[in-house]
């Protein structure tokens, strides 16, 4: 027998290791994700004072710093009993948008396009750089914002600063939907690409899907309900609380089987799943969706590799959302924060990231301490998923092309180890 073994593993934040264990022969026996660290966040935070948690949480991830915050300040919400204005949700909505808009692109720039768009990244960083102008002017920071408040935001754009996110926000929408529809006839006229999206080999088999979506069946990146597409194709809305107690984590690491179902099913989150069981707000973002169930075979889209062009989707949709919502800034006007409402002991925020879907549940004691604490990162629900993808390669002969291969996987699969290990129950204890 012999052993290959990858440590650290690139394009993967975080240290993990990869190990490919083969027979005498030189067949793959099995192959194994393991993350390498385990942070403990959540024990650290009992006993604090429960506001500062989203002054904390956002450094769980780097690139979903926002969805951390926006998650903890909608628990606050709760917890205090406050209704936040409508101005206070559409300014946390485009913050959160942005945020999921520039770790897209970003992923798309390091990720994608090098390989299979020719290196074309300017336009993406263009973007990019204009996303941080508005996030800033929103949220105070481009990183670990400090807008937010239990029942509101601290802080509204000026009538200056709306003139500068309007024309950022022009541009971003002109770039991306040439940029878009550049990449999609690339990827079409890729004989590379396209065998990857109708290869076996790449399809997540016996996998379900979860992403929130809105009343009415959009996406819901800040508000919506969690549904569930299973692998027997049924569909349902459950609970947020029902979903974050189903979501376990097994206490074996490295294998990290995600009992979402029966018989060891895994559950898939991010672009993917949220094209999958919503729809968008753009008509170009339909058009992508429609071409990729093309190329693809038909829905629901199961093949890792729709991953990189589902975030392009989103990217086109996230951009039109937000035009759409400062092109008449009135909503501006009201009111920023609600102080109105009667304390209680338990406080639970669902947002979407892109990753997927983050969510925070605290409880607190009669003079406001954390006692409780569960925090569910995407990272922790995709990593199963990834070594369930990677049982495909028992058998088959190990070559440096097959490590190539996997490693392949796992940059697309764009897992986020902080966040995935401290949602891992080791030996029965919550880290």
């Amino acid at each position: 027998m012999g052993k290959v073994i990858v440590d650290p593993v690139p394009w993967v934040t975080g240290y993990s290791r990869l190990t490919v264990e083969t027979s005498d022969d030189n067949r793959v026996l099995s192959i194994l994700f393991e993350p390498l660290e385990k942070r403990g966040l959540e024990k650290v935070l009992k006993g604090r004072s429960v506001e500062l948690l989203p002054t904390i949480t956002p450094s769980i991830c780097g690139s979903d710093s926002w969805s951390h915050y926006i998650a903890s300040i909608k628990a606050l919400d709760i917890i205090y009993g406050r209704k936040p204005p409508l101005t206070a949700i559409h300014l946390r909505e485009a913050g959160l948008l942005l945020d999921i808009l520039e770790s897209h692109l970003r992923y798309l720039a390091l990720k994608f396009a090098p390989k299979y768009i020719g290196g074309d990244v300017k336009p993406l960083v263009e973007v990019i750089n204009d996303v941080r102008v508005v996030k800033e002017i929103i949220g105070g920071r481009t990183r670990n914002p400090i807008y937010g408040i239990a029942g509101g935001v601290t802080r509204k754009p000026g009538s200056s600063d709306v003139e500068v996110i309007m024309d950022r926000l022009s541009r971003i929408l002109d770039i991306l939907e040439k940029t878009s529809k550049s990449y999609m006839d690339k990827i079409s006229s890729s004989r590379e690409y396209t065998a990857k999206l109708s290869n076996d080999k790449y399809r997540l088999k016996n996998t379900g899907f979860i992403a929130l979506l809105d009343g009415d069946g959009k996406i819901g990146y800040y508000d919506g309900r969690p549904v569930i597409l299973g692998p027997d194709g049924s569909r349902r809305m459950v609970d947020e609380g029902e979903l974050i107690d189903h979501l376990v984590v097994s206490s074996r690491l490295g294998t990290c089987e995600l009992y979402g179902g029966r018989n060891g099913e895994v559950y898939m989150v991010g672009a993917i799943s949220r094209i999958n069981l919503g729809k968008t707000y753009s008509e170009d973002a339909e058009e992508i969706i429609d071409k990729l169930v093309e190329l693809s075979g038909g829905k629901p889209l199961i093949n890792i590799f729709v991953e990189p062009i589902a975030r392009l989707v989103e990217s086109l949709d996230i951009s039109y959302r937000l035009n759409k919502l400062f092109r008449d800034p009135s909503w501006l006007s009201g009111e920023s924060i609600s102080f109105e409402g009667k304390r209680t002991n338990a406080g639970l925020g669902v947002v979407e990231s892109s990753r997927g879907l983050v969510i925070h549940k605290y409880g607190v004691s009669g003079d406001g301490l954390v006692d409780d604490v569960e925090i569910l990162d995407p990272s922790g629900i995709r990593l199963p998923v990834l070594n369930k993808l990677l049982e495909k390669y028992r058998g088959s002969t190990y070559s440096s092309e097959l490590l190539d291969d996997v490693l392949e996987i796992v940059k697309i699969m764009d897992l986020c180890i902080p966040g995935a290990s401290k949602t891992l129950r080791l030996g029965g204890v919550r880290g």
